[in-house]
């Protein structure tokens, strides 16, 4: 009688382990962040219709393409493509990004340096992109496992000591995807104007897509009499201190926007234009300029 009960609690514990294993095995793989192959779209807002205060999108799209050596270290290379309004390829980048033990690290000014902890400890973080390089504070909430397309995918909540929601304006960091707000951490900065939102994140395992009703990479089909600055009857310069406007031979109304929507400065030329921003402060602006019945919008960043 005991060596039935004996094998009976065998038989059990046998079939049990496992779903136990399963479990333990479902919450404690670690995700790599940016695997090969996985593609992130992103808006990137390009400018705005002064007359409707409509922000008009193109949008920023990253794929991890390949390992590579850099100082030794095996890292993942990112490439960036800026795609403007009428659908063109604005510019590139490339990023580098490598992780060990929970942690990622980011290449800038010729060192790797701590860009996001998944061990759900608090960390200080680098600001990759804006401002002086300083870190900042992340303190991390709570460490959950959320479903994103149907695979369970380490988050953490988590809270940062600058105050400007461009950061994480949804307090979330994601395994794999990162933050909603843009892959790499930036208060308000590089060239997109602002950073605006994931719209989608896919690679070989998870589609996951934030709003399913609008497509990875489209544009603004609503603003129809906006055109960029390539297409232009002028040339626009900006060298870090003068923002010059070359070719305008009739009647053109200027305006400068703040990341807000607020006019900074607007004016009437029917001449080349030189206007000195060394008082601006650092941060993204709007030129929209009218001209011939036509309006154009350029992105410019001030450091």
């Amino acid at each position: 009688m005991v060596n039935l009960m004996l094998n009976a609690y065998i038989l059990r514990l046998i079939t049990t382990l496992p779903l136990i294993f399963t479990v333990f095995t479902v919450f404690t793989q670690t995700n790599n962040f940016a695997p090969i192959g996985a593609t992130w779209h992103y808006h990137d807002i390009y400018g705005i219709d002064f007359d409707d205060t409509v922000y008009i999108t193109g949008y920023n799209k990253i794929v991890c393409e390949i390992d590579t050596l850099i100082e030794g270290i095996t890292c993942r290379k990112l490439h960036s493509s800026y795609f403007d309004p009428g659908g063109y390829l604005d510019q590139e980048k490339f990023y580098y990004t490598y992780e060990s033990d929970g942690k990622v690290y980011f290449y800038v000014d010729g060192k790797f340096v701590l860009l996001y902890n998944f061990t759900g400890e608090n960390w200080y973080a680098h600001d990759v992109f804006y401002g002086s390089g300083d870190s900042v504070l992340i303190t991390v909430d709570s460490v959950v496992f959320e479903l994103y397309d149907g695979s369970l995918l380490k988050t953490l909540y988590i809270q940062s000591d600058i105050t400007s929601s461009l950061l994480f304006p949804s307090n979330k960091l994601v395994e794999k995807i990162g933050p909603f707000c843009y892959l790499f951490l930036r208060n308000g900065g590089d060239d997109s104007f602002p950073p605006s939102g994931l719209r989608c994140y896919e690679d070989d395992e998870i589609s996951y897509y934030v709003n399913e009703s609008y497509a990875c990479d489209s544009l603004t089909p609503e603003v129809t009499d906006i055109e960029v600055m390539h297409s232009a009857p002028f040339t626009i310069t900006y060298n870090g201190y003068e923002l010059s406007i070359i070719g305008i031979c009739s009647d053109a109304n200027l305006f400068i926007f703040n990341t807000q929507g607020q006019i900074i400065k607007e004016f009437k030329s029917s001449v080349d234009i030189h206007l000195n921003l060394e008082t601006f402060p650092s941060g993204n602006y709007v030129l929209s300029l009218q001209s011939s019945n036509k309006n154009y919008s350029h992105k410019i960043v001030i450091l």
